[in-house]
């Protein structure tokens, strides 16, 4: 009687998929889709742990996402692009960690612009022993980009 985990192992099976000596194994989903300015990106992965003495054998990566957009594109003020980050990993059979990052990055073929604060970074985290999960993003910068548009009208 043989385990699937020890199978590979004690019958070194030859494969295209996957090698005899292999500790983890990852199956993985990946779906990309891009129009113009926007950019979606949705992965989910599972591991396996072949290990002996190991418990708590798989871990899950579900989902993750990733949204690229650009927000703002002028050439007196320059660009200002959006990336959204989500992720939730399963470990340890009840370990859950997720978070969540907005990155606002700007930039500017302008002096007086280029000397400004070019990334803003949001992130928000959750692990078990929290509660709140804040779903948040950073306005600091678009609220910036306005206020110089309506100070100097003129550069």
């Amino acid at each position: 009687h043989t385990r699937f985990d020890k199978y590979l192992k004690l019958y070194k099976i030859a494969s295209n998929l996957v090698k005899y000596d292999t500790c983890v194994l990852k199956n993985t989903l990946d779906f990309t889709h891009e129009k113009d300015d926007f950019i979606f990106n949705f992965n989910t992965s599972i591991y396996e742990n072949l290990g002996t003495g190991y418990e708590d054998k798989y871990e899950y990566i579900f989902p993750e996402v990733t949204i690229d957009k650009n927000l703002f594109n002028n050439n007196k003020f320059g660009n200002l692009d959006l990336q959204t980050n989500f992720k939730t990993h399963n470990y340890d059979t009840n370990k859950l960690t997720s978070f969540l990052v907005n990155d606002f990055q700007w930039s500017s073929n302008n002096k007086i612009f280029k000397s400004v604060v070019k990334k803003i970074r949001s992130p928000r985290s959750k692990t078990n022993g929290s509660r709140n999960f804040f779903i948040a993003s950073s306005l600091f910068l678009p609220y910036f980009v306005a206020m110089m548009a309506l100070n100097y009208p003129n550069i």
